[in-house]
């Protein structure tokens, strides 16, 4: 099962917004798992899709892995 969380609220200097972060999670379907384990498959902001079509350099909209303006741990 898979569902996107929203991990955090960040202003954004490129967006000029307060903009919200999120992950996709991947749950397991087994119970043999410990409760709430999951994976995370990818992260995006809600202006991801904008930044990206600016070219704006930032990991959030997927146009440059090494530039976390957040800073957010993996």
């Amino acid at each position: 099962m898979e569902k996107w969380h929203v991990i955090a609220k960040r202003w954004c200097e490129a967006a000029q917004a307060e903009v919200e972060l999120m992950e996709q999670r991947v749950y397991p379907t087994t119970d043999l798992i410990a409760d709430g384990a999951y994976q995370v498959v990818q992260r995006r902001c809600t202006y991801a899709i904008d930044c990206n079509l600016d070219d704006v350099k930032c990991r959030w909209a997927f146009t440059n892995p090494l530039n976390d303006p957040f800073e957010v741990a993996d």
